[in-house]
């Protein structure tokens, strides 16, 4: 009687292990996981790096057109200006650094496949970005903590590229559900504002730096076209 009171078990369904990863299942439980955690590492992207660059370059972008203007700011008010642009650069490469680490999935997602040890490079980028930001918080290693910057903005733009154009890139990257390919190429040409925002904290003057970006156009457009 107390056998036929029993409650049998659930087709399909074992009741010791009710996952079904004993079964040869855990690979793919471990790529959802993978998705997800791609996914959330760009959500946390840009949450955490909007606020400083929208600051940072509006910042920067009234000293300029001010100056370009005829109607050059005070000094105090450019330098104070020009300091809390330079903070808040410092604050997002720091961020995007310490997210290497965090969010290493996310990176490794959009890097192509000829660049070698994936997580190796994630993670000594990581290291570089997170120094180049602690460099421009003082004075004086700003313009090395900007020039360091902006190496790795070129250094880093063939995973822009390779998630631009790549379908398969694009997929890893949403997660399984493909990111929008015209998110991926607006971020190509975002990219020479992040380096004329770096560079406007090394010696070279404003006009200057926009002098200095048709030639890292044609740089790029030698990546492209390789």
């Amino acid at each position: 009687m107390s056998e036929a009171r029993q409650r049998k078990p659930t087709a399909g369904v074992d009741r010791a292990d009710p996952s079904g990863l004993s079964r040869g299942d855990g690979a793919e439980a471990a790529a959802i996981a993978n998705r997800r955690a791609i996914k959330k590492g760009f959500q946390q992207l840009g949450k955490l790096t909007f606020p400083p660059v929208a600051l940072g370059l509006a910042l920067q972008s009234i000293i300029v057109l001010a100056d370009a203007a005829g109607f050059p700011l005070g000094e105090d008010a450019a330098f104070g200006l020009h300091l809390a642009s330079r903070i808040a650069c410092a604050t997002f490469f720091m961020i995007v650094g310490a997210l290497h680490f965090l969010e290493t999935p996310m990176f490794m997602a959009i890097m192509p496949d000829w660049i070698p040890a994936h997580a190796a490079m994630v993670y000594v980028s990581g290291v570089a970005e997170f120094v180049a930001g602690f460099l421009l918080i003082r004075d004086e290693n700003a313009n090395l903590g900007a020039w360091i910057a902006f190496a790795l903005l070129i250094a880093v733009y063939p995973a822009n590229l390779n998630m631009a154009f790549s379908q398969r890139a694009r997929i890893k990257a949403g997660g399984g559900r493909e990111f929008p390919q015209t998110k991926a190429l607006l971020r190509l040409p975002v990219q020479f504002a992040f380096l004329w925002w770096v560079l406007r904290y090394t010696t070279l003057g404003w006009a200057e730096t926009l002098t200095a970006l048709p030639f890292v156009g044609g740089a790029f457009a030698g990546l492209v076209s390789a």
